[in-house]
């Protein structure tokens, strides 16, 4: 019943996320974020494909910044994903689509590093970098940062979830960082 419960949820948040973005006018200020928002949803419900057909064709229309950074890291995960390369590509974009922004940089380089130590063994020393660099982002941007800015930032939730991993996949001890090699 649970699961029932949660797929149902789902259904009904994308609903009303679609019509939200229906009664937004094509001009409106929010509609970037209504876009977003309907993506977030469909990504919730498993449908990455429509996540991508949402999201390319109004893309160039997003704002610099946080909204293209998750437009980008929602593609990345999104039905156009077809190999590594695929991904890492959206990844590269929402980088450079953070500029300089402390917490959207944390977000992205903490992503990079999860996935890549998941699925990179070649790139561990990689993945090991960007996690101690989304860490180091995140502490500098401060307590202040809204919530929805910080709240999916893996580096704030598990701070050295990327780093342990890194550490498994390499048979690293414990507190012998760079003692291996990738």
């Amino acid at each position: 019943a649970d699961i029932g419960g949660s797929v149902a949820e789902e259904i009904d948040a994308v609903r009303l996320a679609e019509h939200a973005l229906r009664l937004t006018g094509d001009q409106a200020p929010e509609r970037t974020d209504r876009i977003l928002a309907l993506a977030e949803c469909l990504e919730a419900a498993g449908e990455a494909q429509r996540v991508t057909d949402l999201l390319v064709p109004a893309l160039d229309r997003f704002p610099a910044g946080a909204a293209r950074v998750r437009a980008q890291l929602l593609l990345s995960e999104g039905g156009g994903v077809r190999c590594m390369a695929d991904h890492v590509r959206h990844l590269d974009l929402a980088l450079a689509a953070a500029g300089d922004d402390r917490v959207l940089r944390a977000h992205v380089l903490a992503k990079q590093a999860a996935n890549t130590a998941a699925t990179c063994v070649e790139r561990l020393g990689d993945a090991e970098a960007w996690a101690v660099e989304a860490l180091a982002q995140a502490e500098r941007a401060g307590p202040d940062v809204e919530l929805w800015r910080r709240g999916r930032i893996l580096p704030l939730r598990s701070p050295f979830a990327t780093t342990v991993w890194d550490y498994i996949n390499r048979a690293m001890p414990l507190n012998k960082e760079g003692s291996l090699t990738a």
